[in-house]
């Protein structure tokens, strides 16, 4: 008996540890011979041996589509979902391959139910290109109960301008719900500028959503665009009614150190009435280092003690000698002893040696925490 047979054998031994390393072994032999044996093993009463098996069949790759097919239509949903997910882990191959074998009957198994299958079929069609894909990705990305993410991400992938409308349909429709999805926002986004077509116009719409909730979704999301016009929405979204959207609207705006129209926003909330936007201001203008030295400075005088104790780190942080007078009149003056106590571990890193590497050692020693 050659190895491959000794190896199937093992997948039905007693012992769980010895046909999970059946399983590993047969994956990386390659042999088309391990790949029925791996899939009837995604049955196996052990959790560890049924993800083994499905990795050895991704691994196998190309060889195992057709049994992967074959698989789709297993009775079992838990056989059907990790032929799904093993299909999806070798989309890449099968498309640059262009082995096509596997559209229609990926594109007849858009009638699953199961949400998790149809979002590895909605990845393998990106990953697989042609015209037949574009349609049934068109008609999941408008099922209210569909695989939006992944469906919009083949949709960028597959290049075609025909899917601009209905992205923009659908990134309509997540915006209206009361609880909009930001992460297929976010991919229905990436899939429009893929596209050649900036959804920013869109998003100011959605900076007006009635759930401040969504509305700090979006701080999040804008703060991710790697888009120098969604400075200009982050900055009026400062005006935003609830303090918690104001403050992720700061934590966006501090990825945006190669703009300097963001500066004199994030020194305006300095002067926040919420504590918490007040203290993401402190740390996206430290962003900017020695430019933010002096607002930072006034903000020393804060009526609460957790912003100067931020302000006391950042300016540690920034390591600018100009703030040693200051931080030692904080050392010894101010009321709050965590303040004090702040200010001196910094000026032990700043005075002797302005080192920002010895002053986050020394902040993480003082284990200073964000309160909001």
């Amino acid at each position: 008996m050659d190895s491959v047979n000794q190896l199937i054998d093992q997948l039905k031994d007693s012992n769980a540890s010895v046909r999970i390393d059946a399983a590993i072994a047969l994956g990386q032999t390659g042999d088309a011979r391990a790949i029925k044996p791996l899939i009837a093993a995604w049955r196996d009463s052990d959790e560890n041996v049924r993800g083994t098996a499905l990795s050895a069949v991704s691994k196998i790759g190309l060889p195992a589509v057709e049994a992967l097919v074959d698989a789709m239509k297993h009775p079992e949903i838990g056989v059907r979902t990790k032929a799904s997910c093993a299909l999806d882990h070798i989309g890449e191959l099968m498309g640059a391959a262009k082995d096509f074998r596997a559209i229609e009957p990926l594109i007849d198994a858009f009638s699953e139910e199961s949400h998790r299958i149809r979002t590895h079929l909605a990845s393998t069609l990106g990953k697989l290109g042609g015209l037949r894909a574009f349609q049934p990705l068109i008609k999941e990305l408008k099922n209210p109960k569909g695989a939006h993410v992944r469906t919009a991400e083949a949709l960028g992938k597959l290049g075609d301008a025909r899917a601009i409308i209905p992205l923009e349909d659908a990134l309509r429709w997540q915006m209206n719900r009361s609880d909009p999805n930001i992460t297929a926002c976010q991919f229905i986004v990436r899939a429009l500028e893929r596209l050649g077509s900036p959804s920013l116009d869109l998003l100011t719409l959605f900076s007006k959503h009635p759930n401040p909730r969504s509305r700090r979704k979006l701080a999040w999301l804008l703060g991710g665009f790697n888009n120098p016009e969604a400075v200009a929405l982050l900055i009026e979204m400062l005006k935003d009614p609830h303090p918690h959207v104001r403050s992720r609207t700061v934590q966006a705006l501090s990825g945006f150190t190669n703009d300097t129209r963001v500066i004199q926003p994030l020194i305006a909330a300095l002067a926040d009435k919420a504590i918490n936007v007040r203290i993401q201001a402190i740390h996206a203008l430290g962003e900017f280092g020695k430019t933010s030295v002096v607002p930072l400075i006034q903000m020393l005088q804060d009526e609460t003690a957790s912003v100067r104790r931020h302000t006391v780190a950042e300016l540690g942080k920034i390591g600018d000698i100009r703030v040693i007078s200051e931080l030692e009149s904080v050392a010894k003056h101010d009321s709050d002893n965590s303040v004090r106590l702040t200010a001196n571990r910094v000026l032990q890193c700043i005075k002797p040696e302005p080192s920002v590497q010895a002053f986050r050692k020394s902040v993480s020693q003082a284990s200073v925490m964000i309160i909001y």
